[in-house]
């Protein structure tokens, strides 16, 4: 597949989704008042969905004929919500460096909860495998592919499961992926922890205060407890936080 916007596509390995059978996907529910984390913007706080459409992530932003669908990126823990975000461009790094202004200074991280089951496409190593795919084809393709994976992100936000309307996506992390490399604490950690998700603003409340925002929350990466926790992560991952 080639989309309009792929960066390599002589070595595209993101097949065309209408050559793929996705009757047999299913779904993957987060519980209700399931506990996860969001490494917001805080330029939008206290608005956690991304409502400029404006990034370049592996599932948005979503671009449909009606416009740019607001959305949300989840994780299961602290770690792999910074990884997804604050870290994502670590390992391309070399050295490996983090910048404070640019990657830190512009997020804060909150834990927040589900107000309802939501029903997520899983894409995770067993749901693709359910279609004939495996994670270099989809979830774990390096960003010069992020136009194709959109691409399909806007396929099924737009296809029914069953009866039911997705309410967003279900993955592995790929960066949690190589992090596990890095150090036998990360192994430790992301091999039972590395699921994110992004969630489809037209499909759940976007509302900051429907998701229950709470404890932890830094607001702060760059200070106090907040930056502790990215120093905890840099050391892990053999990277250093720069003041640029």
């Amino acid at each position: 597949m080639t989309a309009p916007g792929c960066l390599n596509p002589a070595m595209c390995p993101v097949p065309d989704v209408g050559q793929v059978d996705l009757r047999r996907l299913k779904l993957a529910p987060l519980r209700a008042d399931f506990a996860f984390h969001a490494a917001y913007r805080r330029a939008h706080w206290p608005n956690l969905f991304n409502p400029s459409g404006v990034g370049n992530s592996r599932f948005s932003p979503l671009v449909e004929e009606g416009g740019t669908l607001s959305t949300l990126y989840g994780a299961e823990t602290q770690t792999v919500a910074l990884l997804e975000t604050c870290f994502h461009d670590v390992h391309a790094n070399i050295p490996r460096v983090v910048s404070e202004p640019l990657d830190l200074a512009p997020r804060g991280l909150v834990a927040l909860t589900t107000p309802s089951s939501l029903p997520l496409i899983d894409l995770t190593d067993s749901g693709l495998a359910r279609v004939g795919m495996n994670r270099v084809q989809l979830v774990a393709t390096t960003p010069e592919h992020y136009a194709c994976t959109r691409e399909w992100a806007v396929a099924l936000h737009g296809r029914k499961i069953g009866r039911v309307e997705p309410a967003g996506i279900l993955w592995q992390s790929r960066i949690a992926e190589l992090a596990r490399d890095d150090s036998l604490l990360l192994g430790d950690l992301l091999a039972v922890a590395s699921d994110v998700f992004v969630l489809f603003g037209d499909r759940v409340p976007t509302n900051s205060g429907a998701w229950h925002p709470g404890d932890p929350h830094y607001a702060d990466l760059t200070t106090g407890d907040g930056r502790l926790l990215a120093e905890q992560i840099a050391e892990q991952l053999g990277a250093v936080i720069v003041p640029v």
